[in-house]
C-alpha cells in the first residue's frame, strides 16, 4: 500500500507590523503631537476601555487600519482611559462615566479637526482618509513660496547687475537717450558722491594720509568731469524742448505762433510759460536738496525716480524679493496661523504662546525689512536714514524673536563681549568715511545688529548645552530637541549673513559704489533673510 504524503502547508508571511503607539502620559502625547505637526501628518488617537466589549472589538480593526496602505500617511495612537494619567485625560476632554467609548479623534497642525464616536470601522477609515487628503491638498502649495523666493533672489541679482552696467556706460557718452528725470537722478547721485569724496578728502588731510588724499582728489576730478557732461546734456535737452514747438511742426504749433504774433502786448516780450502743477521736472530734484524731505515729498520723489527712471527693474526685483521673504515668514508659521495650530496640551506649558510670539516677531521683522528695502532704493541721505531706521527696528524685532525663543540675558552678554573686537574693527574701518551727522545713527545700528547676532549665538549655545546635559526620555522628545537645536543653528547662520550683508551696504555707501560690494553683499542678504524667515514656525 502506497503511503500518501501530505503536502506541506504554505508558510505564512510575516505579519504586518502594528503601527499603533500606546500613550499614557502627557509628555508622550505632546511629543507625538509635535512629531506629527513637524512632519505634516495626521495624528489619530483611539480612546478605549479594555473592559468594554465594543472597544475590544474595534481595537483589532484599528490595528489593521494602521497597516493599510492608503492610511499609512497618518500616525496612529491609542489611550487606555483606565491607565492613563489624569492630566492627559483632562487635556483630551475625557470624563469617567460621561464620555462615550470608543472615540476616535484626528489632529492636524496640532489641533483636533474631526472626531467620531461609535463602533463602525468604515466610518473611522473614511474619516482618516478624508483628513489625510485635506492635509495633502493644503500642503501642496508649501513649495510655492520657496520657489518664488529663489526666483525673486535671482531676479534681484540680475536687476542689480543690469542697473550697474546701464549706469556705468551712460555717464561718458553724449548721445544718451535717457529722459530728463534720469539725467536729474544721475546728477543728484553725482552731487552726493562728490560730497562724500570731499568729506573723505578732509578726513584724509586731517589724518595725514597723503596717498588717500591724492586718490580722493583724483576721484573728485573724475566726478567733476561727469557733472559737466551731464549738465551739458541737460542744457541741450532744454534747448531742444524749447525750440521744438517753433520748427514748422504741426498745425497746432502754427496756430499758437499766430496767436503770439497777433497779440499786441506780447509781441516784444517773451511770454511766460504757465506752471503746470502735475509736471515733475529736474528742478524738483535740485530743490529736494534744499527743502526738508517730508514723508509725502520723499515718497513722491522716490516713486518718480523708480518708476520713470532707470531704477525701475532694480526696484521691482528688490521689492519682489522682499515680498518673498514676508511670504516665507507667513508660510513658515508666522502670525495667527501659529497660534491656531497650537494644541491645548502645548498651551498648558507655554509652548504654543512661545511659538506664537516668536512667529509674530519674525513676521514683523520681515515687514520692516520690506520697508527698509523700499527706502534704500533711493539715493538721498533722507532715504538712507529712513532705510537705516526701518532695518534698525527690524533687527530689534529679530532680537525680540530670539528672546521669545528662549535666549537668556547672561549668555547674550557673553556672546556680545566675544563679538566686540571684530565688530569694533569693522567700525574703525568705516568710521573715517562716515559723515559726522550720520555717525550716531550708524553707531546705534551697529550696536543693535551686533546684539541681535549675540542673541542668536546665545540661543544656539543654550540648545547645544541642553542637548549635551540631559538626554530626552522618549524618541519624540529627542526629535523635538533636535529640531530646536537645528532651528537655533539656522537662526545663527541667518543673523551672521545679515551682518555681513550690512557691512557690504556700508562699504558701498561710505567707501565707494562698487560692483564687488553687491556681488558678495546681495547673496549674503538674501541667504540671511531666507534662513531667518524659514524659522518663523520654530520656537
Amino acid at each position: 500500500m502506497a503511503v500518501r504524503r501530505r503536502r506541506p502547508a504554505p508558510k505564512a508571511g510575516p505579519a504586518p507590523t502594528v503601527r499603533v503607539h500606546a500613550i499614557e502620559t502627557l509628555e508622550v502625547w505632546q511629543a507625538a503631537l509635535a512629531k506629527a505637526e513637524a512632519s505634516r501628518r495626521v495624528l489619530v488617537v483611539q480612546l478605549y476601555q479594555a473592559a468594554n466589549y465594543a472597544c475590544s472589538q474595534m481595537r483589532g480593526f484599528y490595528r489593521r487600519m494602521s497597516t493599510d496602505g492608503p492610511l499609512k500617511a497618518a500616525v496612529f495612537t491609542e489611550v487606555e482611559v483606565d491607565t492613563a494619567e489624569d492630566e492627559l485625560l483632562e487635556v483630551l476632554g475625557v470624563l469617567h462615566g460621561a464620555t462615550k467609548l470608543p472615540r476616535y479623534e484626528c489632529y492636524a497642525g496640532g489641533q483636533m479637526v474631526e472626531s467620531y464616536t461609535g463602533g463602525v470601522p468604515a466610518q473611522v477609515a473614511q474619516m482618516i482618509q478624508r483628513q489625510v487628503a485635506e492635509l495633502k491638498a493644503s500642503s501642496r502649495g508649501s513649495l510655492l513660496p520657496k520657489l518664488l523666493l529663489a526666483a525673486s533672489a535671482a531676479a534681484a541679482a540680475a536687476g542689480a547687475v543690469w542697473w550697474r552696467l546701464h549706469h556705468g556706460g551712460g555717464g561718458s557718452g553724449g548721445g544718451s537717450s535717457s529722459s530728463v528725470g534720469d539725467l536729474g537722478a544721475e546728477l543728484r547721485s553725482l552731487n552726493e558722491r562728490m560730497a562724500i569724496a570731499q568729506q573723505r578728502l578732509r578726513n584724509c588731510e586731517k589724518a595725514g594720509k597723503l596717498k588717500g588724499a591724492k586718490a580722493q582728489r583724483r576721484i573728485i576730478s573724475q566726478l567733476e568731469a561727469q557733472q559737466r557732461i551731464v549738465e551739458q546734456q541737460l542744457k541741450q535737452r532744454d534747448s531742444a524742448s524749447a525750440s521744438g514747438g517753433s520748427g514748422g511742426g504741426s498745425g497746432a504749433s502754427k496756430r499758437r505762433g499766430a496767436r503770439r504774433s497777433s497779440d499786441g502786448s506780447g509781441g516784444s516780450q517773451p511770454r511766460r510759460r504757465k506752471p503746470e502743477g502735475d509736471y515733475f521736472s529736474f528742478n524738483d530734484f535740485e530743490q529736494d536738496q534744499r527743502y526738508p524731505a517730508g514723508p509725502l515729498r520723499l515718497a513722491s520723489t522716490q516713486t518718480h525716480r523708480l518708476v520713470a527712471g532707470a531704477d525701475g527693474p532694480r526696484a521691482l526685483s528688490k521689492l519682489l524679493a522682499s515680498t518673498g521673504f514676508v511670504w516665507l515668514a507667513a508660510a513658515s508659521g508666522a502670525g495667527s496661523a501659529a497660534a491656531a495650530r497650537a494644541s491645548r496640551a502645548a498651551s498648558r506649558r507655554g509652548r504654543a504662546a512661545q511659538r506664537s510670539a516668536h512667529a509674530r516677531w519674525v513676521l514683523a521683522a520681515a515687514l520692516l525689512a520690506w520697508l527698509g528695502d523700499a527706502a534704500l532704493l533711493g539715493r538721498s541721505e533722507a532715504a538712507f536714514l529712513a532705510g537705516l531706521g526701518a532695518f534698525l527696528l527690524g533687527h530689534t524685532a529679530y532680537l525680540a524673536a530670539f528672546a521669545a525663543a528662549g535666549a537668556r540675558l547672561a549668555p547674550t552678554l557673553v556672546a556680545a563681549a566675544a563679538l566686540g573686537p571684530p565688530v569694533e574693527a569693522v567700525r574703525r574701518w568705516l568710521w573715517l568715511d562716515v559723515p559726522p551727522d550720520m555717525q550716531v545713527p550708524v553707531a546705534l545700528y551697529i550696536s543693535v545688529i551686533s546684539l541681535m547676532l549675540a542673541a542668536a549665538t546665545a540661543l544656539a549655545w543654550q540648545q547645544a548645552a541642553a542637548a549635551g546635559r540631559q538626554a530626552p526620555a522618549t524618541r519624540g522628545a529627542q526629535r523635538q530637541q533636535q529640531q530646536r537645536r537645528r532651528a537655533a543653528l539656522v537662526r545663527l547662520a541667518g543673523a551672521a549673513l545679515f551682518l555681513v550683508s550690512d557691512v557690504a551696504v556700508a562699504a558701498d555707501r561710505f567707501k565707494g559704489d562698487r560692483m564687488a560690494n553687491k556681488l558678495w553683499g546681495l547673496p549674503c542678504y538674501f541667504g540671511g533673510q531666507l534662513l531667518l524667515a524659514s524659522t518663523a514656525g520654530a520656537a
